[in-house]
């Protein structure tokens, strides 16, 4: 019996055989979208303004639209009482909801609410988790944290991949840091062939997260080999190109809200091709689910006149869910005590 799932994991896509079914496109409209950019702007300059008050009012209705940017504005105001009465126990589950959407910042605010106790009780596994979270969806702040977490344990090379992303994006503490490990420590991609493969791999970060398979498949060719193991496979298994193609557009499809964060990049020269490993959360959320994946694919790249062409690619999808068994964080709409 065939078993119809998406990347997602939720039902409705794309059938192991090929075989396609008719979905909902449960992405949300252009005209929304342009709404909620210009609200997010609105709110922005009348906070600048000096009007918190009403910048608060304009994330109050783009949070209850699902727009991350408004939840987690939001839950800061509520944090740090800027527009509205400081009510911090309040604003955990609206940082809760943006980060489970992906929100690097949101992320990183619940890992320094957890670590200093702010609108909740101290929670050390959960420091844990959002500090390497937080860190991996791009939290160039949180990205400085693990960095030093890991000195702190003697992990030199692995706190300096993360100590030079937060330097290249703009944390000075994080260079300082950097000054103190010896440089053959310190990763870098000078070689052609290296930067070659992060422009591929951007491009194909760029796809995801403007939902265009399309343009994900664009660097495969008829001829290119893919490996699938999706949550609660045994086993991978081959899936043609366009069947690949066919289901990422089914998850687009059933997700209203999408981002991936690629986090951890391996590469190798090989005679005659790359070898790429790579890793990377994506979230999704849709009318009745949210979910949290993580990607881990290895790429085998021809190197070619007209740039890097995908020989073969193995993918293999796990799920996310609740991964210190502690429970969800209460949702914006339930009760909760101060």
């Amino acid at each position: 019996m065939n078993r119809i799932i998406t990347i997602a994991g939720v039902c409705s896509a794309i059938v192991i055989s090929g075989a396609l079914s008719v979905i909902v496109n449960a992405e949300i409209s252009q005209e929304q979208y342009h709404q909620e950019v210009v609200a997010n702007v609105r709110a922005n300059v009348a906070a600048k303004s000096g009007n918190p008050a009403v910048a608060v009012e304009i994330w109050q209705e783009l949070a209850s639209m699902g727009n991350a940017q408004g939840m987690l504005n939001l839950g800061l105001a509520l944090k740090n009482g800027e527009g509205v009465k400081q009510n911090p126990a309040s604003a955990i589950p609206w940082l809760q909801a943006a980060a489970d959407q992906g929100d690097p910042l949101a992320i990183y605010q619940l890992y320094l609410c957890f670590r200093d106790g702010i609108g909740v009780k101290p929670d050390a596994k959960r420091v844990e988790l959002y500090r390497w979270e937080a860190a991996a969806a791009g939290a160039h702040d949180g990205q400085y944290e693990f960095g030093r977490y890991l000195l702190s344990q003697g992990r030199e090379k692995q706190a300096a991949m993360w100590l030079q992303r937060a330097a290249n994006g703009g944390v000075s503490a994080a260079g300082d840091a950097l000054a103190g490990i010896p440089s053959d420590a310190i990763p870098t991609y000078d070689e052609s062939w290296q930067k070659r493969v992060l422009t591929f791999l951007q491009e194909q970060d760029s796809a995801l997260n403007t939902r265009d398979s399309q343009m994900a498949l664009a660097s495969f060719s008829s001829d290119s080999s893919i490996l699938l193991r999706t949550p609660g496979d045994q086993a991978f298994s081959a899936i043609s190109p366009e069947d690949y193609q066919a289901l990422w557009q089914s998850t687009f499809d059933a997700t209203e809200r999408f981002r991936a964060h690629r986090w951890h990049i391996e590469m190798t020269r090989l005679e005659d091709s790359i070898q790429v490993e790579t890793s990377t959360l994506e979230y999704m959320v849709g009318d009745d689910f949210d979910q949290k994946l993580e990607l881990f694919e290895t790429y085998t790249l021809a190197d070619t006149p007209r740039g890097l062409k995908v020989r073969a690619l193995k993918v293999d999808v796990k799920l996310r869910a609740d991964e210190l068994g502690i429970g969800a964080i209460c949702s914006p709409n339930c009760q909760q005590d101060n």
